[in-house]
């Protein structure tokens, strides 16, 4: 990357900090075995951050790792995992014990049609709703399983043309993991992707005071929410940096954790909300050409997260920007700077 090229990338991110929503940034920028890091207001490069849903690459890659290893397979069910009682009126539309044929693709994909424990209201209030209004609560698998009974799903399982978000497919498949290896999914994280990549940055969040770990912002509000962070677990409570996650991403998509066979084969996409799209264990962000009609805007493949945190993947260009904005009141944001980057190389 040129001299102009970084002095472009640093002017975007020190003008995106407008201590209003966005106090600090921390972005790393990998091209070509070459990587640069970035940083702006009260994030340094050496700081941890929460990166919520960016959290599912780290599931995905280890439900593809047992794939591999003929442990599972994609087309496994619920039913083979789960007990009955677990699985009546998850999925609760016409038939009640649809869930049990819901499968490890479809969790992967956000196909099951499983109501999203997180972002759905019960009884009017989401959980987001609680935890950014000063009530950190905590929850476990259980208490998933009957929020997600208690709010109705969207469509039947593998409905063609369907896709909705849920969080609640990933904490299914978080389980799953733990009982396929005997242990928890933080320690299968940590063996099969930390270590085997030498991240000493990332880890999921069990409670742990961390000096270097930055809390989250709400608006202008600092949020301190570690009862829910301990249980998002695999779908939502990674820490990491915004090198780390370079080193992951470039990865994950170049075959150095599992068979990247799950890489071409997963790239079968469903809109989920604009700007993005979902494969099988990853998403895809693509702008259209009309909001970049003088330089196309290449193809990301990765994950985002609520608080800002992204990590996203140019096949085409061999490219890898990751990063957050720490900012959860706002998602917007993480893919308005990362569009101005891109554009700018």
């Amino acid at each position: 990357m040129d001299q102009k090229s970084q002095a472009n990338i640093q002017a975007l991110i020190n003008k995106a900090i407008d201590d209003k929503f966005v106090f600090g940034i921390s972005i790393t920028v990998s091209q070509n075995d070459a990587s640069l890091n970035f940083s702006a207001g009260n994030l340094s490069s050496s700081d941890r951050f929460f990166i919520a849903s960016t959290t599912k690459l780290f599931t995905s890659s280890v439900i593809f790792q047992l794939v591999d290893e003929g442990k599972i397979q994609l087309a496994d069910t619920l039913k083979e995992f789960f007990t009955a009682e677990n699985l009546a009126n998850l999925h609760n539309l016409d038939d009640i014990e649809a869930a049990k044929q819901i499968t490890i693709e479809q969790l992967l994909s956000h196909t099951s049609g499983l109501a999203d424990y997180f972002l759905q209201k019960k009884d009017r209030q989401t959980l987001f709703d609680q935890i950014t209004h000063e009530q950190d609560i905590g929850w476990n698998f259980d208490d998933v399983l009957e929020r997600t009974k208690s709010i109705r799903s969207k469509f039947p399982p593998g409905q063609p043309g369907n896709a909705f978000y849920s969080d609640t497919n990933y904490q299914l498949l978080g389980k799953i993991i733990e009982l396929i290896e005997g242990k928890p999914v933080a320690d299968a994280f940590s063996a099969r992707v930390f270590k085997k990549l030498k991240l000493k940055n990332t880890y999921l969040f069990q409670g742990s005071k961390d000096p270097l770990l930055k809390n989250m912002y709400f608006k202008d509000k600092i949020l301190k929410i570690p009862l829910a962070m301990e249980s998002f677990g695999p779908d939502g409570g990674a820490v990491s940096t915004s090198s780390d996650l370079n080193v992951f991403i470039k990865a994950f998509f170049n075959g150095e954790l599992f068979n990247k066979d799950h890489i071409e084969k997963g790239q079968v996409f469903n809109k989920i909300f604009f700007p993005l799209e979902y494969g099988i264990g990853f998403m895809r962000f693509k702008l259209p050409r009309i909001f970049s009609p003088f330089k196309p805007f290449p193809e990301l493949l990765g994950h985002s997260g609520h608080s800002g945190a992204f990590a996203f993947y140019s096949q085409e260009k061999d490219l890898a920007i990751c990063g957050t904005v720490n900012q959860i009141a706002k998602p917007s944001l993480s893919f308005q700077l990362l569009a101005k980057i891109i554009s700018s190389l």
